[in-house]
Formats: C-alpha cells, structure tokens, sequence
C-alpha cells in the first residue's frame, strides 16, 4: 500500500502555524521540484483536476421557466 504525500498546495492551505517540520519540508521540497522542472521546460506543471461532474442539460421549457421566475425576482422600476 502506497500513501502519496500531499503536495505544496493542498498543505499551505493550512493555517502556517499548524504545520509540522516534516509538512514545511514537504512544501519546501515540492516547490523546489516545481521550481526546477519550470527551469528546465519554460512550462509551468499542470495540475491535475479532479473529475467534473457533468450536469444534465436543461430542456428549452426548463430554460424558460428558470428565466421566467429570475425575471419575476427582479424588481425593475
């Protein structure tokens, strides 16, 4: 069982106080390898993105109800 160590980004979401010696290490780490392979490429490294959960696409009579009640919230004068 691999655990994969969390990367720069997700541990400096944390407040900088909690961080640990070894997580600052990690972040330090990290940094440095993005840091090299953009030295190295002229390309900053992508980010993974997590899979999108695509919504069901409304029908025209859906559109227009939706329409119809934001019009109907609005207060025009």
């Amino acid at each position: 069982m691999t655990s994969e160590l969390p990367d720069a980004y997700s541990l400096l979401s944390k407040p900088t106080l909690d961080l640990t010696d070894e997580e600052v290490g990690i972040i330090v780490a990290d940094l440095r390898r993005r840091r090299d392979l953009f030295i190295k490429t002229g390309k900053p490294e992508r980010v993974k993105k997590e899979a999108t959960i695509k919504a069901n696409p409304l029908s025209k009579e859906a559109k227009a109800a939706n329409t119809k009640a934001i019009l109907g919230m609005l207060k025009l004068s």
